[in-house]
């Protein structure tokens, strides 16, 4: 015959009790957990951004100057071709018009 096991239900609502405190209480220590690792990468990445807008304020000061250099390069360089240019022109107007100038 089958036998009858008899459990109060008191006794199974504070199992119940028990175990739900557990995996809240576990619940709770994951999530402090989760939540101190979280703020460590925020710091971390801020710690980045702060170090990078520096590397990027250098850069910007490199390429200002570099612009500056390659502003007076360019103006050296059209004094150049300009001075080239009127001697070419000089010699040659020399060449087919001899007498053009006078003795220079």
């Amino acid at each position: 015959m089958a036998e009858t096991v008899e459990i109060s239900l008191k006794d199974i609502l504070q199992k119940l009790d028990s175990k739900i405190d557990k995996l809240g209480e576990n619940m709770e220590s994951k999530m402090e957990k989760l939540g101190q690792e979280f703020n460590h990468k925020i710091e971390k990445l801020s710690e980045d951004v702060n170090e990078l807008k520096g590397n990027v304020k250098a850069l910007e000061k490199e390429v200002t100057g570099l612009n500056k250099r390659l502003e007076n390069q360019e103006s050296l360089n059209l004094t150049i071709t300009v001075a080239l240019a009127s001697a070419f022109f000089l010699s040659v107007t020399k060449l087919l018009f001899p007498n053009f100038l006078g003795n220079i």
